[in-house]
């Protein structure tokens, strides 16, 4: 029984050791399910291009990327707030 409570523990550490910590960024950071379409949100930002507009591009390539996700014709929406607190816009 010590024995595999030995076993338990040790596969617990390794499984946190490996987690990833968490990531923190001064100027600005894109995430997405799948990689190619973080990229593309990443592209956006580094043309000039704003946080609404690389959500909208990220949107249009999970759809391509990673189907699963819903996006062209699913359920959803989208909000966006001014800095003020005002909505400026909303879809759903």
């Amino acid at each position: 029984m010590a024995a595999m409570r030995f076993i338990g523990l040790l596969l617990l550490f390794v499984f946190v050791a490996d987690a990833h910590q968490p990531v923190r960024a001064k100027q600005g950071m894109v995430v997405a399910q799948e990689p190619n379409a973080a990229h593309v949100g990443l592209k956006v930002l580094q043309s000039g291009g704003n946080a609404a507009d690389a959500a909208i591009a990220i949107a249009m390539a999970l759809a391509v990327t990673h189907p699963s996700a819903g996006n062209i014709g699913g359920g959803g929406f989208f909000v966006i707030r001014k800095a003020d607190g005002s909505t400026a816009l909303r879809l759903s």
